[in-house]
């Protein structure tokens, strides 16, 4: 008998500065799904120098590591998700999403002095 798939930890809302590598956490227990992310609603492809597995996802850590954070690509609500563990089951699993804030520099500063 096969235990049903389980979040161990999600991830969750986290501020990084501009050009940061920031880990995004997904650890599930008896994972026998595929793990994926989405970023706004939209799938998250694995791409070298960008975003890449972090963890031993065969083993259930379907963490992922956001390189060179960037506020125009990376900001947004972030959701790991597992596929059913067989087409008879009905353990996908969607976490609820952690909000990913990119901190950016000031494109000016200004300085008032009052005489």
């Amino acid at each position: 008998v096969q235990a049903i798939q389980e979040f161990i930890k999600e991830s969750e809302d986290i501020i990084v500065n501009t050009g940061d590598d920031v880990l995004l956490q997904c650890q599930v227990r008896n994972k026998a799904g595929e793990c994926r992310w989405e970023k706004d609603g939209t799938p998250v492809g694995m791409y070298e120098d960008k975003y890449e597995w972090a963890g031993v996802h065969e083993s259930g850590d379907c963490s992922i590591r956001v390189k060179d954070a960037s506020a125009e690509y990376d900001t947004g609500v972030w959701q790991c998700q597992v596929t059913a563990s067989d087409f008879t089951q009905k353990d996908t699993l969607i976490s609820l999403g952690g909000f990913l804030s990119i901190r950016t520099h000031p494109e000016s500063v200004k300085l008032f002095v009052n005489n």
